[in-house]
């Protein structure tokens, strides 16, 4: 009974990993694909030394303020 366990946990633990580099591998012969890898990878300059780049960690904040307040009143009930 033990090994039919073993045999559902390893199945559950690879499966996703397969289903995964299936995708990748699916995705990576699409074509345009080069072109998009490399839009993902290369950096904007211009995007990096614009204000909403920097504006970033206020939002932050504010979610986790919210995060924190959440927390706070669940506690409560």
């Amino acid at each position: 009974m033990l090994f039919c366990y073993m045999k559902v946990t390893y199945v559950t633990a690879l499966f996703p990993y397969v289903v995964l580099l299936i995708l990748l591998v699916r995705g990576v012969t699409l074509p345009g694909s080069l072109e998009g890898i490399l839009y993902y990878i290369t950096p904007r300059w211009e995007q990096l030394s614009s204000a909403q780049v920097r504006n970033t960690p206020t939002q932050l904040h504010c979610l986790s303020s919210f995060s924190l307040l959440n927390f706070i009143c669940s506690k409560r009930q």
